[in-house]
């Protein structure tokens, strides 16, 4: 038993059009750009209409938080500032 594989040189331009048609074809897992995507707490899950805070729990929705000792921007779920050690409170 015997099989030839055939083996073709394509340019740049010929691989990008191939990869673009196969992900046109297969349908990947991920998020759907077409649906509007609904804000949720943190801390609790609750969707969120909009605003600075939670209208459930009360809990801060924003992403980052500065720093009271320094001013540096952390993420809102740091514990300690990165910048110079601080707790931060939550």
């Amino acid at each position: 038993m015997t099989s030839s594989v055939r083996v073709t040189r394509a340019g740049p331009g010929d691989l990008s059009a191939n990869v673009a048609g196969r992900r046109a074809r297969v349908k990947e897992p991920g998020i759907d750009l077409r649906t509007r995507s609904v804000a949720r707490c943190p801390s609790c899950s609750a969707q969120s209409a909009g605003g600075r805070f939670c209208q459930e729990c009360g809990s801060s929705l924003a992403a980052e938080r500065t720093c009271e000792s320094c001013s540096a921007t952390n993420p809102a779920s740091a514990r300690f500032c990165s910048g110079c050690g601080t707790p931060s409170g939550a």
